[in-house]
């Protein structure tokens, strides 16, 4: 055990719940106390991450996310919920005050499940893939399988891969100790999680349509079109899964409204700050389980707060070519660009995650029996590089 008590799973869905019922009691007429929900959450939610922990370093890692990412939604959607726009169901013609308590609570339940708004007035519409509305839930089940298989190949094709390098290893060298080409190699890691998630999602999205609980509509892409990850911006913006984006985007947008910024430039950066100090303080979380430390090997801050300083580096380049006239990317530029984003990238997330494959989330997080292995050599077990 590595924390100062064993870790409490169950709380998990005990702050899930919170947030719904707290959710659903802040949308009543002249509701009160809504603070109270907020600070049993907050509570909940800081001995999770700050006061327990398990021998499952990884597991604990990605948990403790989820709980820290729980906390700020409850901010976001409780606390600051009159200092941003009236969030709705599309289709909804009742007024969410004036609905009964369980009829709130359903409509909270959906709000929460939806970490996307997808359905809902706050829909970020343009920055989220649709499924086409053409397309049947026969068509979707059929392709959504289709994807699994292919998801679940491309994870094990990159967990195998980078099980190879020794910097993926339990308390192997650092990414520093190999020449920088070496940190190219991040990549098949991006693309493994990425797989992951999108497995999971796509699964679950496929048993909700198959069961007649939603249509396909209701299940745009996790992630948006590869060919539009030219700028870092973008692939923060459009490319990346969106998930947090409500929660993110919530804080600053609802300070600058509460300090009456005006709509200016200063206002645009500040909010995109808000958002990366915001998604630094979520994966902060993860740091502070793994290492059980305040400030020790954990990057995600510093991570994240220069993914805001970058994205400000390329609106200036993108500013001085307008000033030169030009105002639409040639093939060339958005050539250079995903060159750029290649680099950057693999730079960045090698520097954040390379302490993390030391403490050995990617051994734990990685399956330990291999179907492409086993096709390749006929060995069913993956070895994994532990130097400890």
């Amino acid at each position: 055990m590595r924390g100062k008590v064993d870790l409490q799973q169950g709380l998990v869905p005990l702050i899930w719940a919170a947030l719904v019922f707290g959710r659903a009691h802040a949308a009543g007429k002249n509701a009160t106390f809504t603070w109270a929900f907020l600070l049993v959450i907050a509570w909940l939610c800081i001995y999770f991450i700050f006061f327990t922990a398990s021998n499952d370093a990884s597991g604990d890692y990605t948990i403790a996310q989820i709980v820290s990412g729980l906390f700020f939604t409850a901010s976001d959607v409780i606390f600051l919920r009159n200092h941003q726009p009236e969030v709705r169901k599309i289709g909804q013609t009742k007024a969410t005050s004036a609905m009964s308590f369980w009829e709130r609570l359903w409509w909270s339940l959906s709000l929460i499940s939806s970490p996307r708004n997808i359905g809902w007035s706050t829909q970020p519409t343009s920055r989220i893939r649709p499924t086409p509305p053409s397309v049947t839930r026969v068509q979707f089940i059929t392709s959504g399988l289709k994807w699994m298989c292919f998801y679940a190949l491309l994870f094990d094709v990159t967990s195998i891969i980078c099980h190879n390098f020794p910097m993926y290893g339990q308390g192997g060298p650092s990414f520093g100790d190999f020449p920088w080409l070496w940190r190219a190699t991040v990549w098949l890691n991006i693309f493994g999680v990425s797989s992951m998630m999108s497995m999971t999602y796509t699964s679950v999205s496929v048993a909700a349509v198959a069961l007649g609980l939603s249509r396909p509509q209701a299940w745009p892409p996790y992630f948006g079109n590869l060919k539009d990850a030219y700028t870092v911006r973008n692939c923060w913006g459009r490319v990346w899964h969106q998930m947090l984006r409500r929660t993110v985007t919530g804080h600053g947008n609802a300070l600058a409204g509460i300090l009456h910024f005006p709509k200016s430039t200063f206002t645009t950066y500040f909010k995109l700050y808000a958002a990366f100090l915001t998604s630094g303080l979520i994966h902060y979380a993860g740091d502070y389980i793994l290492f059980q430390t305040w400030i020790g090997p954990g990057r995600s801050m510093p991570f994240f707060l220069l993914q805001a300083v970058v994205i400000t580096f390329e609106d200036a380049v993108v500013g001085v070519a307008k000033m030169a006239g030009i105002t639409k990317a040639s093939p060339l530029a958005k050539l250079l660009g995903f060159c750029w984003v290649f680099a950057w990238f693999a730079l960045s997330v090698s520097y954040w995650l390379g302490p993390t494959f030391t403490a050995g989330t990617f051994n734990g997080s990685t399956p330990d029996v291999s179907l492409v292995q086993y096709l390749w050599n006929g060995q069913w077990k993956v070895s994994k590089q532990d130097f400890i």
